[in-house]
């Protein structure tokens, strides 16, 4: 989430409130995924883990839902903030639904998690790719300069 770091005056507190919030929505999920699997076709004290874990990720969800609202009437937050939480509320009924469907994991992209971190992996690819050739009078990572005009 780089909505709060888009924008200076944005404070950091937001970011990392919002990141904490995701954070226990992921744990909650996961809980909720594990007591799934463990309930599937079981009665008794494996059902009942289910509801506890459930009410959990309801009250994850609640919070969320609750902070999202409240900013999102607050005045003076800044763009980036906005465009975060504008899409949280349209993909928020595509969130809420994993708490009936819980063997759907909420990370779009599972195999992104298996790749080397960012950091490498654009290293990686640096490597792998062919330097760019640049014309005369252009920035570092520019593509080649366009041809000159006989004039």
């Amino acid at each position: 989430m780089r909505a709060g770091d888009a924008h200076p005056a944005q404070p950091r507190y937001w970011t990392q409130a919002w990141l904490e919030r995701i954070k226990n929505l992921y744990a909650a999920h996961e809980k909720l995924t594990d007591a799934w699997a463990d309930a599937a076709g079981q009665a008794g004290e494996a059902a009942a883990r289910l509801e506890k874990v459930r009410a959990a990720w309801n009250t994850a969800l609640a919070a969320i839902d609750a902070a999202r609202k409240q900013q999102m009437a607050a005045p003076g937050l800044q763009e980036p903030a906005k465009k975060a939480l504008a899409t949280l509320d349209r993909e928020w009924d595509g969130l809420a639904a994993h708490r009936d469907y819980p063997m759907i994991s909420l990370d779009n992209y599972p195999e992104r998690r298996a790749r080397a971190p960012p950091a490498r992996r654009d290293q990686e690819e640096r490597l792998r790719l062919p330097k760019r050739r640049r014309g005369p009078g252009s920035p570092p990572g520019s593509g080649p300069s366009p041809p000159s005009r006989p004039g």
